[in-house]
């Protein structure tokens, strides 16, 4: 085991902001911002952002400091081996190239 296991927890005060916007009584953002993200998966700001260099969870979305709920879910049950859904691949241009080639354009 590394050194970094302790950085893996989101601090006190990470989790009570958490806390505060996912609060069951609310509607839970899709657009996280990288403190909620981290603390959504359970982890530090620095550990999201080893996971973010390992593709364990997604990039935020593009031109946004945000990152989407929804695609966080994908990629870590991806990285779980759980069914992501219709393609396996994060990439979807291959199925669209194999459907395009099928459909004679």
């Amino acid at each position: 085991m590394d050194g970094d296991h302790q950085r893996d927890r989101p601090s006190p005060a990470e989790l009570r902001r958490s806390e505060r916007i996912l609060r069951a009584d609310q509607i839970a953002p899709r657009g996280l911002t990288k403190a909620n993200a981290a603390a959504y998966c359970g982890c530090s700001k620095d550990a999201f952002n080893t996971w973010i260099k390992k593709g364990l969870v997604p990039e935020a979305i593009p031109g946004t400091q945000r990152w989407d709920r929804k695609a966080i879910d994908w990629y870590l049950d991806r990285a779980s081996g759980l069914p992501t859904g219709e393609t396996a691949s994060s990439d979807p241009l291959p199925a669209w190239l194999t459907s395009e080639r099928k459909a004679g354009r």
